[in-house]
């Protein structure tokens, strides 16, 4: 059997935050404006940024919220966390109302580090929207 590069087993954890321009706390209701300030961590090989907007774009009500995927590659998943939590804290956008803090709390969250998830996480985790609104930093300007 010849074995090739896609037989190897992976031994990484990836995880990616989607930023979008939107209200946790009205039921994730888009937030559109214009950004003034869109800043991202510096590239490094752990970490993908795809964005396709830059500082002075509009967010607008025509189509989909979403300003940026920020995506880590490490060994373990409590590094994987750790690393988003990092690089999302160092993201900067202010104009419009983010899930910036939102992604924190979940990322935060005991029952989200240990992998206990369903697909209704988010809806059952309406107290984290709430919580993420009082610490919001990216109040449009």
């Amino acid at each position: 059997m010849i074995k090739t590069r896609f037989w190897r087993q992976r031994k990484n954890h990836a995880l990616e935050c989607r930023i979008y321009a939107e209200r946790p706390e009205k039921n994730f209701l888009p937030s559109p404006g214009k950004l003034p300030c869109l800043c991202f961590p510096v590239h490094r090989d752990d970490l993908r940024i795809d964005c396709g907007l830059r500082e002075g774009d509009e967010v607008t009500p025509f189509y989909d919220p979403m300003i940026a995927k920020v995506i880590i590659r490490v060994p373990t998943r409590e590094a994987a966390i750790n690393k988003m939590r990092d690089a999302l804290a160092q993201t900067r956008i202010q104009g419009v109302y983010t899930n910036l803090e939102f992604l924190l709390e979940v990322l935060s969250d005991p029952e989200f580090e240990q992998a206990r998830m369903t697909t209704r996480y988010v809806e059952n985790k309406q107290a984290l929207a709430k919580k993420a609104t009082q610490a919001t930093a990216a109040i449009p300007t």
